[in-house]
């Protein structure tokens, strides 16, 4: 009998230790869920804020010299690769310098083409790139980010950054134009290029901000330029999956925009635009077989 309790006793102890044990467990992974589900919100939440903020950065300017308003041009090829740009940007610049290459260099070589001035594309994803006038060249290189964007880039190829460039290249005292395509290292190669702004007459850049972080990268970024630029136009690339909505607009924004800057020393007068709609009538969709996004920016946001 005195066994038999004992076994029962042992029994039940060990049962009621297993239970413990299972309720612990589950406790901790509630624990864990709970915290992870706050932690998604608190994400989700400063993403949203800095969405909203991003916004407020995004309403285009009507800009003139004294002579009218600005001419506004598409330079580069149809769909993707060209971007529409101030006319007066592209012929106050001594050079261009685009980075992100791949396999078309047809904005840089146009710049070469119309107004008889070198350009300089850099990618070093890309072995080499035809090129038909001897004023437009190719330099197997990237900008600022050590860590290779594409898989047939090797650690081998060579980075450098925007002020090594232009000294190299002797073209400190220059007038520049830049576009930039180099999927999320804008940032970064940015940082060193804001301490050449009074040389740079516009700029067409491809702005990605995926991830949370990059918003807010994109956040600093777009607070640096408009310091010396004016932002003239906008256009969602609707090659890009990812989108958002936010209040203070209306539509889908790609989480991909192409936008251009003039710098201001090159205008006259600047008022935010009455438009805000997008796309305008000289955009192309970068991919032609998708629908445009078709979005617009609230002006009352900016209190303009």
């Amino acid at each position: 009998m005195y066994l038999k309790n004992k076994k029962f006793i042992i029994l039940a102890l060990t049962s009621l230790l297993i239970s413990e044990s299972i309720y612990l467990m589950v406790m901790r992974n509630n624990k864990n869920t709970i915290i992870n589900q706050i932690n998604k919100e608190k994400e989700d939440l400063y993403q949203e804020l800095q969405l909203n903020t991003l916004v407020s950065k995004l309403a285009v300017y009507e800009v003139e010299d004294e002579r009218g308003p600005l001419t506004m041009v598409r330079h580069g090829k149809i769909g993707d690769g060209g971007y529409v740009v101030p006319e007066i940007a592209l012929q106050e610049a001594d050079v261009l310098l685009g980075y992100g290459i791949a396999d078309d260099i047809s904005f840089e070589e146009q710049f070469s083409d119309k107004y008889k001035k070198p350009s300089i594309g850099f990618d070093c994803g890309t072995e080499k790139i035809a090129i038909k006038n001897p004023l437009c060249t190719f330099v197997r290189e990237c900008i600022t980010n050590n860590t290779p964007l594409y898989s047939s880039q090797t650690n081998s190829v060579k980075f450098s950054t925007y002020s090594e460039q232009i000294s190299r290249m002797n073209f400190d005292n220059k007038k520049v134009f830049i576009k930039m395509d180099i999927e999320g290292a804008e940032y970064e190669a940015f940082a060193d290029i804001y301490k050449h702004a009074n040389n740079i007459t516009g700029i067409v850049l491809e702005m990605h901000f995926v991830r949370v972080k990059e918003t807010a990268f994109a956040n600093k970024l777009l607070s640096e330029l408009e310091k010396d630029f004016h932002l003239v136009h906008v256009h969602g690339n609707n090659c890009a999956v990812e989108n958002f909505t936010t209040l203070f607009s209306s539509g889908k924004i790609p989480k991909a925009l192409e936008l251009t800057f003039i710098n201001k020393k090159l205008v006259k007068r600047a008022k935010i635009a009455q438009n805000q709609k997008h796309p305008s009538p000289l955009d192309t969709e970068n991919c032609p077989t998708k629908s445009p996004y078709n979005f617009e920016i609230f002006r009352t946001y900016n209190n303009n």
